[in-house]
């Protein structure tokens, strides 16, 4: 491609903020449902996608923190999407856990705010790494910590 071609393609700052967003929000929703549409039981579709959230944050790492930190900066159709993608992400949590409800798996809890939950503890390992290096704390094991305490919560005497 030609600078000239790239150019007519990316007229500026704003189309090439809103190529890198709309690419990573892409990336990010196709992931999640890629690894989680064909497994079977909830719970192992709920770790399915923890899993998939923290290990394409750790591919991906600059990507979501600089759209989780600079989202405020962004302009405001930007700002509405990245607002619209992580809730579409937490819809996605949502869901799994109303599947889980539903079939009984899990006990009745506000299921939206666990969901929110998830989402923040998946934006604490990419926003705040340096904490989870320097206590030796692999994606793998904090993947499994996640899983572990959302489903102390969800599978808790009901």
């Amino acid at each position: 491609m030609s600078m000239g071609g790239l150019y007519a393609y990316i007229r500026n700052k704003d189309d090439l903020i809103h190529l890198i967003q709309s690419h990573g929000f892409i990336i990010t929703r196709r992931t999640l449902i890629h690894y989680t549409e064909d497994v079977e039981d909830v719970r192992d579709r709920m770790f399915s996608a923890i899993k998939a959230h923290l290990y394409l944050s750790e591919l991906m790492r600059a990507w979501f923190y600089f759209s989780y930190m600079e989202a405020k900066s962004l302009p405001a159709e930007e700002k509405r999407d990245a607002v619209a993608i992580e809730l579409e992400i937490e819809e996605i949590f949502l869901r799994l856990i109303e599947d889980g409800i539903e079939a009984k798996v899990y006990r009745s809890r506000n299921a939206r705010l666990v969901a929110s939950m998830i989402k923040a503890l998946l934006q604490d390992w990419y926003l705040k790494r340096r904490k989870y290096r320097d206590q030796s704390v692999a994606v793998d094991d904090y993947a499994a910590f996640v899983r572990d305490v959302i489903e102390s919560y969800l599978l808790g005497e009901r």
